[in-house]
């Protein structure tokens, strides 16, 4: 008698757009989590066939799941949300394709997961070409153990959640093409009462040059994308409910809006400079922006 393979704790959600070059790591960090009960959803948004990337990188596991969006260029909320509605796991969890997870990232933060709903961590922020360690958000001396909705107002640095299945809803914003994890994020945790936040780095963040937020024109799009999302709260409130979360939505929409406007003088004088670099250097001026 054939037996059933049990069903995994956790779906990972990986759109990968262009991710030729930094995929297996991503996912070689999820072959090296310390808990085996995981998927993989990976969501090709361009013309690339991944399977045959990560073989060629001698990676062949049966714990991942190769999908399409309809149409290439869909955006990261569309690709996601491909992953979404796949998914088999009770949680699911974002990584970016250029991004890795800490070996014990899943297993710390799952029992947290259970008991709450949702739980996060620590992010550290790498710059790629360089291997420099850039900093680590949320980045107080001593971290908080709980991550409200008001404070991650206003963290600038991306952060993942694991999250019970049931918070992610109908999944992101695919109107809305940067910034979409932050409204994402935020209505999770304004939904859930916030999440308990490990104080370690279990998430490398890597800062790629010509990646979609570290493009030439990313400060542009950025712009682009907050004066239609804070049009949209007064229309159709983003998909949050209730007055108190479309105020914090407010809120960390203008405050990231002056942070890009305050990047965007301070790249003009220092060509090359990445936000993510400037605003962990920096975070009185970024708090004043």
């Amino acid at each position: 008698m054939q037996r059933t393979a049990p069903a995994p704790t956790v779906s990972v959600l990986m759109p990968a757009r262009h991710a030729e070059r930094w995929v297996a790591d991503a996912v070689a960090s999820l072959i090296a989590q310390s808990t085996p009960g995981w998927e993989l959803e990976l969501v090709a948004d361009d013309s690339v066939d991944y399977a045959a990337v990560l073989a060629a990188a001698g990676i062949d596991d049966r714990r991942i799941r190769h999908h399409r969006t309809d149409r290439p260029a869909s955006g990261p909320a569309a690709a996601r949300n491909v992953g979404l509605a796949a998914a088999r796991g009770r949680f699911v969890a974002p990584l970016d394709a250029d991004d890795v997870f800490a070996p014990t990232r899943l297993e710390r933060l799952l029992p947290l997961a259970a008991r709450h709903g949702v739980a996060a961590d620590r992010v550290l922020v790498r710059d790629r070409a360089t291997d420099r360690v850039l900093g680590v958000a949320p980045g107080a001396e001593r971290p908080p153990s709980w991550l409200s909705p008001e404070a991650y107002v206003g963290v600038l640095t991306p952060l993942t959640l694991v999250l019970d299945r049931a918070l992610a809803g109908e999944g992101w914003d695919e109107a809305v093409r940067f910034g979409e994890d932050t409204l994402f994020n935020l209505r999770v945790l304004c939904a859930s009462g916030g999440a308990p936040l490990d104080p370690r780095p279990l998430h490398e963040y890597r800062v790629t040059a010509g990646s979609a937020c570290h493009a030439a024109d990313a400060t542009e799009r950025a712009e682009a994308a907050y004066r239609t999302c804070l049009a949209r709260l007064d229309d159709d409130g983003l998909g949050l409910r209730g007055a108190a979360a479309r105020v914090l939505a407010r809120r960390a929409l203008e405050h990231r809006r002056a942070a890009n406007r305050a990047f965007a003088r301070h790249a003009a004088a220092n060509p090359g400079a990445s936000f993510q670099g400037w605003a962990l250097a920096a975070p009185a001026a970024t708090a004043a922006a």
